[in-house]
């Protein structure tokens, strides 16, 4: 809550129907010092979709509803007419509907909710919008459709003959959720909240939502997300419809209905979002196979002001729900996830992920490096084939020897040429170590200090002084390097819609320089590559050189003799081309989207524009290595290195998917209390057409790297971590 400055909050957790934790957070009116409640009625907002479709699936088991009949066969054509897309007629049904994949009108804000719009049933808002021409032809794409759900609440009116106020308060009362209405702006209802935003000029100063918010939730839009209910009734609908999957109580909905709800409609089609498909008017969350529970869904719900999750576990017999009064909270799935998932209720910490490996045996003694290799192989082969990976190239080294080096797939599939061990990869964000070493260079010169202000090394008129909140601050080396600086953060395509060509890295700074910062230095964490490139321009400013000089000469030390920065005109032998999934058919590939090309141009070096190969990051790691070991301190001292992986960011929040703390430049990854080794440093990289891997296990004097010329491919650290586990007997 500090970290996201969010008023007010409340979470609720059952197990096996008992709940076992409902706790109420912060203030729910910041202008009176009202706390929140419990019992505080919240607006659901998308959340409220589950609930509408118990109400369908009601109608299902009585045989009034059928989810492939044509739409017609239950609204009149007068009030939802047959739809049209590329001048041919298409019937819906309530399948396309209810999965978001029948084409009809995507919420637009400010503008669908321009004018004052007041309805005593949904029938009489589905008019806005029916006459507009599909935008795709249905089942082919998916695009969130609130208009589609209120289509469907229509179709509930027309079969009962009643409004869908009525009928949603008789599912309530047979539920047991006593304290859930539909929302009527004119209620007094006790306990509930006000909602704020962030103001857009100032993060972290709140500001009341805005009238969007009433208007979303204004009379009409109830099966979308017009719903108010309290954690403790969610905990109710949530335990209900596991009940019904169990086929223990099929009062509300019958065990094969909640099956077909539950049942994914968007695989193999479109994944509304990374790690999710889409059933009927429920999400279907794609756990990592190391997750302990393998079905999970639920929905999020959110608004300027509000942001809300429920997921069920039913499998385990678990429902975790949580409310916010801010919006835009999109972490809210994770929390429940790494709460429900670690068997406890405190003291939960990221870790690293542990695939369930179709190869490796965890009760296997391996005797002989060849055999880990062979299954590691066969487990890489196998990612490449989960994945849909063109090609990829791994290396491993134990003791500064490399013990595994091989290519696999295509680097080219148009030329069907095969990737090579000493192809030149885009390292992406591994540069950010590699640059870090430079840096460490200087430090140990003297020539750097990571506590003094910025501007000792770049003059005002290049970078001036920063505000947070009209209070100027003094950014420190430090804080860029550990992306606590509150700099700009990567927009994409917006940063690079453009044709920019540098000759140095000083020149790219100038563009967000004027920015304000996005948080009080030193209290946030936000992944800035931005920040990064103003460490590159104070490198050049030191040495009074350009950094595409200074960089080969680290290259040419370390004996990274196929390592430079990219420059896209030169020609770089055995160099990879990069793909990325098509949208509407993750299986199916493209080649990558210019916005690569044009994030690797020139100036972009020192955050992600290094190519390399896998030997030469063995050597880069293992040089690390032996400074951190005091061995060889010809790159970096000892004491330099340290300072270098000692993190920054403890007590400061970081995203799940990093797994890590941060340092300088480089990630500190957490391990859990049965893995073996208890340093783990590196780095990822990915655009969208690549993903990369350093890992360096320094105790153990063990480095892993892979590249792959696809995008997205976040199990690369798993998979290092998991093969160099499996060395322990050759350390």
């Amino acid at each position: 809550m500090d970290n996201y400055v969010i008023p007010g909050a409340i979470v609720a957790f059952s197990i096996k129907g008992k709940t076992v934790w409902s706790e109420s957070f912060g203030l729910s009116d910041i202008e009176n010092n009202v706390p929140t409640h419990v019992d505080s009625p919240w607006r659901l907002c998308s959340i409220s979709k589950t609930v509408t479709s118990a109400l369908v699936g009601q109608l299902i088991d009585k045989k009034l509803l059928d989810l492939d009949k044509p739409i017609n066969d239950y609204l009149p054509i007068s009030l939802f007419p047959i739809h049209r897309y590329n001048g041919t007629e298409y019937k819906l049904t309530l399948r396309l509907l209810m999965s978001h994949m029948a084409g009809l009108h995507v919420t637009a804000l400010p503008d669908d909710f321009g004018s004052f719009f007041k309805a005593t049933n949904v029938t009489q808002m589905i008019s806005l919008f029916n006459n507009e021409p599909l935008l795709y032809k249905p089942g082919t794409k998916w695009d969130y459709s609130n208009y589609g759900i209120q289509v469907v609440g229509a179709i509930i009116e027309s079969i009962l003959k009643t409004n869908f106020v009525d009928e949603m308060s008789k599912l309530f009362a047979k539920i047991g959720m006593n304290s859930t209405v539909i929302e009527k702006h004119e209620n007094l209802l006790k306990h509930r909240p006000r909602y704020y935003s962030a103001s857009p000029d100032k993060p972290t100063v709140l500001q009341t939502s805005d009238l969007i918010d009433d208007m979303f939730n204004y009379e009409g839009w109830w099966p979308a997300g017009g719903i108010l209910s309290t954690v403790t009734d969610m905990l109710r609908f949530g335990n209900t419809m596991v009940d019904a999957y169990h086929g223990t109580d099929q009062s509300i909905v019958s065990q094969s209905t909640i099956k077909e709800l539950w049942k994914p409609e968007t695989v193999g089609k479109i994944k509304p979002e990374l790690h999710k498909d889409y059933a009927k008017q429920w999400v279907v969350y794609n756990m990592n196979s190391c997750y302990p529970y393998k079905l999970a869904v639920g929905h999020s719900g959110g608004l300027l002001g509000t942001s809300t999750q429920l997921t069920l576990f039913p499998n385990e017999h678990i429902v975790g729900t949580i409310f916010t009064n801010k919006g835009s909270l999109l972490v809210l799935p994770d929390y429940i996830a790494q709460v429900a998932g670690n068997g406890q209720l405190e003291n939960f910490e990221q870790q690293i992920c542990v695939q369930k490996w179709q190869h490796f045996d965890d009760n296997k003694n391996y005797t002989k490096i060849d055999d880990v290799i062979s299954d590691a192989r066969k487990e890489l082969r196998a990612l490449i084939n989960n994945y849909v990976i063109p090609g990829a190239v791994v290396a491993f080294s134990i003791k500064g020897k490399t013990v595994w080096s091989e290519s696999f797939g295509l680097s080219d599939i148009e030329n069907n040429v095969s990737t090579h061990v000493d192809s030149p990869w885009r390292l992406c964000s591994i540069s950010k170590p590699v640059t870090s070493a430079l840096v460490g260079q200087l430090l140990d010169k003297k020539l750097l200090d990571l506590d003094k202000h910025i501007d000792n090394y770049l003059p005002l008129s290049l970078f001036p002084i920063h505000r947070y909140k009209d209070i100027d601050y003094n950014l420190t080396l430090r804080l860029l390097m550990s992306h606590k600086a509150g700099l700009h953060v990567t927009a994409i395509p917006d940063d690079f819609h453009r044709f920019f060509k540098a000759t140095n890295v000083t020149q790219t700074i100038k563009q967000f320089n004027n920015e304000p910062l996005i948080f009080k230095p030193g209290t946030g964490w936000l992944y800035s590559n931005y920040g990064i490139q103003v460490v590159g321009a104070i490198v050049e400013s030191v040495l009074n050189s350009n950094f595409v000089d200074e960089m080969p000469k680290l290259f040419a030390k370390i004996g990274m003799n196929l390592t430079s920065l990219e420059k896209h005109e030169n020609l770089v032998k055995h160099r990879p081309r990069y793909y990325s999934a098509l949208p509407d058919k993750p299986t199916v590939l493209q080649n990558s989207d210019l916005i690569d090309d044009l994030f690797n141009y020139e100036g972009w070096w020192p955050a992600g524009g290094v190519l390399s190969t896998v030997g030469d990051m063995l050597r880069f790691g293992n040089a690390m290595i032996d400074a951190y070991h005091g061995t060889d301190q010809s790159i970096v001292s000892q004491s330099t290195i340290k300072e270098l992986w000692k993190p920054e960011t403890i007590g400061i929040y970081i995203p799940p998917i990093y797994n890590a703390d941060y340092g300088k430049q480089w990630m500190i990854y957490h391990t859990n209390a049965s893995y073996p080794y208890k340093l783990v440093v590196g780095h990822g990289g990915s655009l969208l057409g690549t993903s990369t891997q350093l890992t360096l296990f320094p105790n153990e004097h063990i480095v892993g790297t892979v590249f792959t010329n696809k995008g997205g491919i976040i199990i690369l650290p798993d998979f290092i971590a998991k093969v160099a586990e499996k060395f322990k007997n050759f350390i």
